[in-house]
């Protein structure tokens, strides 16, 4: 099947593609279908058939353990990577390096990452996805360029998720509750309970309808994983700005408070290693 790309972001791919540098930063929204952008782009880098990749030598792909950031010591890993010769053509792209979810690199990740974007071998290219390029070193953006993942049209979107299943309520929810994220409305209308986003998106219902008692239940589970406490706070955002649209008086105040107060517990969280204590008083100010 295959992947469901906007034309104003297949038209920068296809730029690329034609002239491909050493980097590329994949930019969009949890849920947007970062990662299946990053392997098809991979797969049209090195001419090869998606479902080889995982069996092709010459590529290193790095993201966040389900619990932890991306650590400098993944990032060294590419020293060793870059040092194996790769045999075959002498000209084109024939090596990646993939970094899923680049903002959970540490400074000291994307600092030591910084000396193989500066210096790249000829015939390697990176590729870098992130739902927030803020997150990432000036340093770092500069040298990679940036393409945004635009959302399809929902008649596209639709259509799309009509190959994957005949069950037209179902895509019609995955619509809705996805704000026409494909990635997210894909795992919805697959059904997979188990895909990370579908999980976040679950915690952040339940956070969102749940009583202040049941909401502080959760603030163990979520401060002991990371990037489980991103998606969903993002997925909790992205349910407010979806209720914004139709929402009035009460009821819009109510997804205003809900979508200010996420936003400021991401922003204390970033800044503050107290991740219990912010996540207990995001609970409590839940309305």
């Amino acid at each position: 099947m295959s992947l469901l790309i906007n034309e104003l972001t297949k038209k920068q791919l296809d730029s690329y593609f034609t002239h491909p540098n050493n980097g590329m930063l994949i930019v969009g929204p949890r849920g947007s279908g970062k990662t299946a952008l990053l392997k098809f782009a991979a797969s049209k880098l090195l001419s090869l058939e998606e479902e080889k990749l995982e069996n092709y030598p010459h590529i290193l792909f790095i993201s966040a353990a389900s619990k932890q950031l991306i650590s400098i010591d993944q990032i060294r890993d590419i020293d060793h990577f870059l040092a194996r010769k790769v045999p075959g053509k002498t000209s084109g792209i024939k090596r990646l390096v993939l970094i899923d979810d680049s903002e959970y690199m540490t400074t000291q990740a994307q600092n030591a990452l910084l000396k193989n974007l500066e210096e790249p071998p000829d015939d390697t290219a990176f590729i870098l996805s992130t739902s927030d390029q803020t997150k990432l070193l000036p340093t770092v953006r500069s040298r990679i360029l940036a393409i945004r993942i635009n959302k399809p049209n929902n008649t596209d979107l639709e259509n799309y998720l009509r190959s994957i299943s005949s069950d037209q309520e179902l895509i019609a929810q995955a619509i809705s509750i996805s704000g026409g994220l494909i990635g997210l409305a894909v795992a919805i209308v697959s059904q997979s309970a188990e895909h990370p986003l579908v999980k976040a998106a679950t915690a952040g219902r339940q956070i969102i309808s749940s009583k202040t008692y049941e909401r502080l239940l959760l603030v163990n589970q979520l401060s002991k994983d990371t990037v489980f406490l991103k998606n969903t706070l993002g997925l909790i955002k992205l349910m407010a700005e979806i209720a914004l649209k139709t929402a009035e008086d009460n009821q819009a105040r109510k997804w205003y408070l809900i979508l200010d107060l996420t936003y400021e517990t991401e922003q204390k969280l970033v800044h503050n290693t107290n991740t219990k204590l912010n996540l207990t008083n995001f609970m409590l100010s839940m309305p």
